[in-house]
């Protein structure tokens, strides 16, 4: 697919390559860098000097991840309205094939979107009527006025040519640069594809280990494969895409089985588009024998509906083929997508690996990409490597597989091994080792205490307890990378004293086996950093003792105490007469609890002091994503400080949630988008039932639900009680359910309502469904 990206240092080389005569370089550069020939000091000392200049764009075209061209857009002094598509220069090799044009499109629909142009000029050479015609057919006309560039040795003047987003619309109605129709119509129906086979390198060895097809056609002109499936899209025409990849690549598998020696094949395929039963059964007739060396590639142009994606996993596991998520850490492919495909291989997208050696930021989101992988048994490969510091950068941080042009071009001849140098420079970098280490687990055989900082010392990096008692004693000073492991179906009592631990390899510090019950007794101050608590549905889990516990959660997604946002969670109960401290930062954020409680499993928080902070773009503080979720907060002091875009703080978010608070005091501050403080968004049913306690919620955002719910019928009672309730936002509901379908009763309970909003709510109920038995009420809207 042909995109613009930003101009890169490491791009100058290949730009400078593409000028190959002096009209060419006149016609680049407009006079602007130097004397023919073209060299890349002069280009980067010409490229430094714009890239300080904000009214300056350099951009590279690529096509799937190739450069390929090279424009300039500039802001002429003192118009904003209008842009100058200055320099420009394609690949000679790509000459009448399109690029050019869909270059052109690109850069108007890049000024007119998104630099809100009104219109985009740009200078043609008089003698270059090729040129000329090309502009007009896109809808440039002539202004009439000239251009005066200074090359070398004269001064030229240049014809100036103008167009406006209307004119462009009605000249390419179709801005992604797909050319007619009936083209693709006909590539499609006639099946005129081809594929190219690009390697996949095993990153330890430098050996290839499989290719990947990759969509051509062969049609005489280049048309790229998101235009062909978003011409499909609109025709309804994706399973016929889907049925020709499969049984083209399968073909041609079958076909150059014996040159490709035994290696895996990946093969793109769309969500909501797979095979329906029969055709599936005619392609594992003709090419089931060689499914155990196919790889499915889940490229996330739509997303499953989830009977598609179970009739996928029946098909892989019956089958023998195996999946893989690709473009992982972009659009849908996130840590939801790992968790519902249980794929064995994870592409991690190439924006994430681009300059990836000179930026930490990437190094540390693709580290955690591959270590949640690793710990979940997917193998991961990077995508789009293009230089040697991105290659060895990547292996350093244990990625198992590559792909790119740094390593192998798409050929449709058979690629057997890849350069030499490259694969001394692949084994090179992964015998000095990746910082992935190799885990070493001490497993508890009697022992009734052992300081952790003594198997540390010893290179341990894991625990494993499977007997009914253990203490383990730290030292507030020292952090230790270790994660504990309670085997299945095992009922322990574990102490931990002043324990400060990490997690590594994304596991989490402390993980319940499958039916195991763990009573956690905490004694001193202790600390869980990265991944906290897991307790899958099958298991319990008691915190109790005098001591303190602090987790500082992070991740893509991420969890102090229960588990991940698309996974069933086991029953949980505080106890703890001392404080929990919870910091939880991940796009996906669960604080305690989980994706959903299986029937008789809730969270019981009972004693202590309780504070939690979520930053992140969805939360839940306290509660479950979807099904029923009983909540029992008694005798506490809770705190949460909700900072999120979407989420809730106490409740379910589009499940049904059922809240008993007895004898606590709750101060919940939320800032956000949609947040919900107490209850939930899409909820089916569910009640908030408070006794003794205070209550104060002060939130602001864009959608705003304090005690109450977006839809479904949510009872609130309060009794005994003080309720201070203040929103802020577009639009606020204090109490109830948007939809009017609640019950809400108060007795001897002071409540204070105070909200601004253009969309107030104060009763999201009938008016007969509101009751009040003493107590005192105060209400203030937009006041």
């Amino acid at each position: 697919m042909l995109r613009l990206r930003p101009y890169k240092n490491t791009d100058a080389s290949k730009v400078v390559s593409w000028v190959t005569s002096e009209e060419i370089f006149d016609e680049w550069s407009l006079g602007e860098m130097g004397p023919y020939p073209a060299s890349v000091e002069a280009f980067d000392a010409y490229s430094a000097a714009k890239a300080d200049d904000d009214s300056f764009f350099q951009m590279i075209a690529t096509d799937d991840g190739t450069p390929v061209g090279y424009l300039t857009l500039s802001i002429p002094s003192g118009d904003l309205k209008t842009v100058h598509l200055a320099s420009f220069i394609l690949n000679p090799e790509l000459y009448g094939h399109g690029y050019g044009y869909s270059m052109v499109t690109l850069a108007l629909v890049f000024s007119f979107d998104i630099m809100k142009a009104e219109k985009v000029k740009l200078a043609v050479f008089p003698e270059n009527e090729f040129a000329h015609r090309s502009y007009t057919g896109m809808g440039f006309t002539d202004t009439g006025n000239l251009w005066e560039i200074h090359l070398a040795d004269m001064t030229v003047q240049a014809t100036e040519m103008m167009i406006r987003p209307d004119r462009m619309r009605e000249y390419m109605p179709d801005t992604n640069a797909v050319p007619e129709d009936e083209m693709i119509r006909d590539i499609i129906n006639e099946n005129k594809f081809t594929y190219a086979l690009q390697p996949i390198v095993d990153a330890r060895t430098g050996e290839i280990f499989g290719y990947e097809a990759l969509m051509r056609t062969d049609f005489g002109v280049s048309v790229s494969p998101m235009t062909i499936l978003d011409f499909a899209t609109r025709k309804n025409l994706l399973y016929k895409i889907e049925k020709q990849t499969l049984f083209n690549v399968m073909e041609l598998y079958r076909n150059k089985y014996a040159d490709l020696g035994n290696r895996k094949i990946f093969i793109n395929s769309l969500p909501g588009s797979q095979l329906d039963a029969d055709d599936f059964a005619d392609l594992q007739a003709r090419f089931g024998r060689y499914f155990d060396n196919v790889i499915f590639e889940i490229t996330e142009y739509t997303e499953f509906k989830d009977q598609e994606l179970a009739s996928l996993i029946e098909r892989s596991e019956n089958g023998g083929f195996e999946l893989a998520i690709d473009d992982y850490g972009t659009g849908y492919s996130n840590t939801s997508s790992l968790l519902r495909y249980l794929p064995s291989y994870l592409k991690i997208d190439r924006l994430l690996i681009s300059n990836i050696h000179e930026e930490t930021k990437k190094q540390h989101f693709v580290k955690s990409i591959i270590e949640f992988a690793k710990a979940n048994g997917v193998k991961t490969l990077a995508e789009g490597v293009e230089t040697g510091p991105e290659l060895r950068t990547v292996i350093e941080l244990g990625v198992d597989y590559i792909q790119g042009y740094y390593t192998g071009k798409p050929s449709f001849d058979i690629i057997e091994n890849i350069d030499e140098a490259i694969k001394s420079q692949i084994i090179s970098s992964s015998v000095k080792g990746t910082n992935l280490e190799v885990r070493r687990i001490y497993t508890i055989d009697g022992e009734p205490e052992l300081p952790i900082m003594r198997l540390a010392l010893e290179k341990y990096t894991g625990i494993l307890i499977g007997q009914e008692e253990f203490t383990l004693v730290g030292n507030t000073g020292y952090c230790a990378e270790m994660s504990i492991k309670i085997k299945d179906n095992t009922k322990c009592k574990l102490t931990i004293r002043d324990v400060f631990i990490e997690s590594t390899q994304q596991l989490p510090c402390i993980e319940l086996g499958t039916g195991s019950e763990l009573t956690l007794v905490l004694e001193g101050e202790n600390r869980l950093n990265k991944f906290g608590i897991l307790v899958p549905d099958s298991s319990s889990l008691v915190i109790t003792g005098q001591g303190n516990l602090q987790i500082r959660a992070q991740g893509v997604s991420s969890f102090a105490i229960g588990n991940f946002w698309n996974a069933g969670v086991g029953d949980i109960t505080w106890r703890g007469k001392g404080s929990l401290d919870i910091l939880i930062e991940a796009d996906e954020a669960i604080a305690i609890g989980g994706g959903e409680f299986r029937e008789g499993n809730g969270i019981h928080i009972l004693s202590g002091t309780v504070r939690i902070e979520p930053a992140s773009q969805r939360a839940i503080a306290i509660g479950a994503v979807k099904g029923h979720f009983a909540g029992v907060v008694s005798n506490c002091k809770m705190h949460l400080d909700i900072k999120i875009d979407m989420g809730v703080g106490i409740g379910s978010l589009e499940g049904i949630p059922d809240l008993h608070f007895v004898n606590s005091k709750l101060n919940i501050l939320c800032a956000g988008s949609r947040i919900a403080a107490i209850g939930g968004m899409d909820c089916k049913s569910g009640s908030v039932k408070m006794e003794n306690c205070e209550l104060a919620v002060a939130a602001n955002g864009q959608q705003l639900y304090l005690v109450g719910a977006g839809t479904g019928s949510l009872d609130i009672d309060f009794y005994n009680s003080a309720i201070n309730l203040h929103g802020e936002g577009n639009n606020v509901l204090a109490l109830g359910s948007k939809d009017l379908d609640s019950h809400i009763q108060s007795k001897q309970t002071i409540v204070n309502i105070r909200l601004a909003s253009g969309t107030p709510v104060v009763y999201g109920a009938k008016p007969e469904n509101v009751i009040y038995e003493g107590g005192l009420q105060s209400i203030s809207v937009n006041e």
